[in-house]
């Protein structure tokens, strides 16, 4: 049996270890849960990294993707409505629309949107004011982008009845350059939907977008100068047909087949087919034949022949009329040249009187010199 001193010696000690090692575990749970509590914070920021990411390289492709789709797009209307398609569904959105400048640059207009309310919208004509009422006249008016993260708290957002739901709303403008063609306006259901990075990518896609709108604007131009071109080219060549056929009275050739037998020569079909020279009528062909119907590859044949006949014509229609006007140019250098070797009035008056009478054959020339109510004039005749 151990003394009542040692006793209470290892009494004391032991009580003294269990309570050490007993904090110590006690210390040793709290930083386990510290830790995994660590862990599971960081987990969740490297989730929620990952998904940012995600979604940050799944915008990057969308943009590349709209941008090569509305750059083979030529007609503006078109562009915009496929266009707020695209952004609506590959963003996650309530609402996209665009506007256009009009002519006098006072209002942005309508031209395309997504839903039911864009075709109310759009039936009434909806447009804005350029000015800082508005988010897409201030986008305009400022040339950047303004964002509401909260609309209820903008002081300048056109509040919109058909677009009830709106929480968000992002207005980009449409920039070339210097120029300003109008404004995106995207909106979320969703408050604070929109941060740097979206305004980044979308405002790529919006430039994206008003280069494809300034080629489309040079696209539909070119065309329309080159309509204009070709209709002044056929009102050239009819006019120029037309005074050939008048001083030639008829330009026409017929052929007669001898193999065919005289008593079968008028009995065959009648079929006529135009000779066109860049769009413009300017013969006709006119077989007789017993065959009822012409096949395709005898129509391309027998238009082909037609085709380089035409080019053929109007090379020597060509040929001919500068040969004319060189004839024409020197016999004014001609009668330029003896007139000018004389030096008093009476034989200016007489030689330029007489050449002009034996170049153009008249019978009878008469020229005459004086200003309008003045006393003598001086006249020959010829």
């Amino acid at each position: 049996m151990l003394p009542d001193g040692l006793a209470k010696t290892i009494i004391t000690f032991t009580t003294f270890f269990v309570r050490v090692f007993k904090g110590g575990l006690e210390s040793e749970q709290a930083l386990n849960q510290e830790l995994r509590a660590d862990q599971a914070d960081l987990e969740k920021t490297i989730e929620d990294r990952s998904q940012d990411l995600a979604r940050r390289l799944t915008q990057i492709r969308t943009a590349a993707e709209i941008s090569r789709t509305i750059s083979s797009i030529r007609d503006p209307d078109p562009l915009l409505t496929q266009l707020a398609e695209l952004i609506r569904d590959h963003f996650d959105l309530y609402y996209v629309g665009a506007f256009l400048l009009d002519d006098s640059e006072r209002f942005a207009i309508l031209r395309a949107g997504t839903g039911d309310a864009a075709k109310s919208m759009l039936a009434q004509g909806h447009r804005l004011l350029v000015d800082r009422t508005s988010m897409v006249g201030w986008a305009i008016t400022e040339r950047r982008a303004r964002i509401a993260l909260d609309v209820g708290e903008e002081a300048i957002r056109f509040n919109n009845p058909h677009l009830p739901l709106t929480r968000s709303e992002l207005a980009l403008p449409l920039l070339v350059g210097d120029n300003v063609l109008g404004a995106l306006t995207i909106q979320s259901d969703q408050a604070g939907a929109f941060d740097q990075d979206d305004i980044t990518v979308l405002q790529g896609i919006s430039d994206s977008l008003a280069t494809a709108l300034e080629n489309a604007r040079l696209y539909q131009q070119a065309q329309a100068n080159l309509q204009e071109i070709r209709s002044l080219h056929r009102s050239y060549l009819a006019e120029a047909w037309t005074q050939l056929v008048d001083s030639r009275k008829e330009i026409s050739y017929t052929y007669e087949n001898e193999q065919i037998p005289a008593s079968q020569s008028h009995a065959g079909k009648v079929t006529s087919f135009s000779m066109l020279l860049r769009d413009q009528v300017i013969g006709e062909l006119t077989l007789e034949t017993d065959n009822p119907e012409f096949a395709d590859d005898e129509i391309a044949f027998i238009s082909g022949i037609l085709d380089q006949a035409a080019l053929s014509l109007e090379n020597a229609r060509l040929l001919e009329e500068a040969q004319r006007l060189a004839f024409r140019e020197q016999k004014i250098g001609a009668i330029s040249n003896r007139i000018r070797g004389s030096i008093d009035l009476d034989t200016i008056l007489h030689n330029t009187v007489r050449e002009l009478g034996l170049a153009l054959g008249s019978s009878n020339a008469f020229i005459q010199i004086g200003l309008e109510d003045a006393g003598e004039t001086g006249e020959t005749q010829e």
